[in-house]
């Protein structure tokens, strides 16, 4: 199918997350976001960072992305945890989170609040970015079938 046909047939094309997006932009994001984290978790499992039980993968996003991460969690042998879509609508919620881990890792945490610089991100762990891509990870295909 071509990528209006699919989108039309996931009925993404008047799906609220995607609003702005054409359908083969729909479509795409997904088989990008797929991927990247199907690189991800096999640099990740290449390495030994990840857990050797019960090794999860917790998201929040919208179906469409969950059921295409549950294809790449199953085919990696990875967990999927996601919180229930009502959590699912706020960045606050994000933010929240990235600042208990914090906590957990005792990382950035101050005792006093005075002459505090504020900044626009908070970058949880090292950016390994150029690691993974040095790894050259070849993907083998996954068949990424998304019921509407």
């Amino acid at each position: 199918l071509g990528h209006f046909q699919t989108a039309r047939r996931l009925s993404l094309r008047n799906h609220p997350e995607c609003s702005t997006l054409s359908g083969g932009q729909a479509i795409e994001l997904l088989l990008l976001s797929s991927k990247q984290t199907h690189r991800a978790i096999l640099f990740c499992k290449s390495k030994g960072l990840l857990p050797q039980h019960n090794p999860t993968l917790v998201t929040a996003s919208n179906e469409y992305i969950r059921q295409t991460l549950k294809i790449v969690t199953d085919a990696t042998g990875l967990h999927l945890l996601c919180p229930p879509t009502k959590f699912c609508t706020d960045n606050g919620v994000m933010i929240a989170w990235n600042g208990i881990e914090r906590l957990k890792q005792r990382k950035g945490i101050m005792s006093y609040t005075e002459k505090v610089n504020y900044e626009p991100t908070g970058p949880l762990g090292l950016d390994i970015t150029s690691e993974v891509k040095d790894a050259a990870i070849r993907l083998p295909p996954l068949k990424l079938s998304i019921n509407s």
